[in-house]
């Protein structure tokens, strides 16, 4: 595709969207509790709970749907900082400690939990980040639009063939294409309209508000 927004979007979407929605943990149920007798205490309520518990942390890539984008914001603000010369490398660690502790309530103990814990910067992929919350947008608005024309995902999980009905209609909407449209093109002509966070920001008020009534 011609953004890593829409390639963030697919990763988040299969992560978040399918991986911790309540179907896809009543479809592998059985499987969960065939590791163990450790498991088979568990019921999928209590899974469901547990794949989207909201705990602020340290690490990113462990982050919950809620706290994720601090995480992204923290380090999106670094990287301005950096590129506008507002910040030397030097005073990085210090910087995202204090983000850390302003927006999270968590401080890092030692550079692997904090500052080095992800490889983007060392690889000269400035810029990358703000492409996850980007793709977490839009993940949630493929998810909106496959429902209004395949039906809900946690029935389509339910059929034989349902994780294949969404695949083809992700190809259909958007793999086909490759990188034949610009990021906004191909928004208009699938989906019909630009990205909006008002559908993110409602699915995580629906799903958050029925966990923690």
């Amino acid at each position: 595709g011609m953004s890593l927004g829409l390639h963030e979007s697919q990763s988040r979407f299969w992560e978040n969207i399918i991986g911790r929605s309540m179907s896809f943990i009543e479809v592998f149920l059985n499987q969960f509790q065939n590791l163990g007798s450790n498991f088979q205490k568990y019921s999928a309520q209590d899974y469901y709970e547990y794949f989207n518990l909201v705990k602020p942390g340290l690490i990113r890539v462990e982050a919950d749907e809620v706290t994720y984008h601090f995480h992204i914001m923290i380090r999106h603000e670094l990287e301005k900082a950096m590129i506008n010369k507002e910040i030397k490398v030097s005073e990085i660690e210090e910087a995202w400690n204090e983000k850390y502790k302003s927006y999270l309530g968590v401080t890092p103990q030692d550079e692997a939990h904090g500052v080095l814990q992800d490889i983007h910067w060392s690889m000269g992929a400035m810029g990358y980040f703000s492409t996850y919350s980007v793709g977490t947008v839009l993940s949630v608005m493929w998810k909106h639009h496959l429902e209004n024309e395949l039906g809900p995902i946690s029935s389509l999980l339910q059929e034989q063939d349902g994780v294949k009905r969404i695949q083809g209609w992700l190809k259909e909407k958007m793999h086909q294409y490759g990188s034949t449209y610009t990021f906004k093109d191909l928004l208009k002509k699938s989906l019909g309209e630009d990205l909006n966070t008002e559908y993110w920001k409602e699915y995580i008020r629906s799903k958050y508000s029925s966990i923690y009534n």
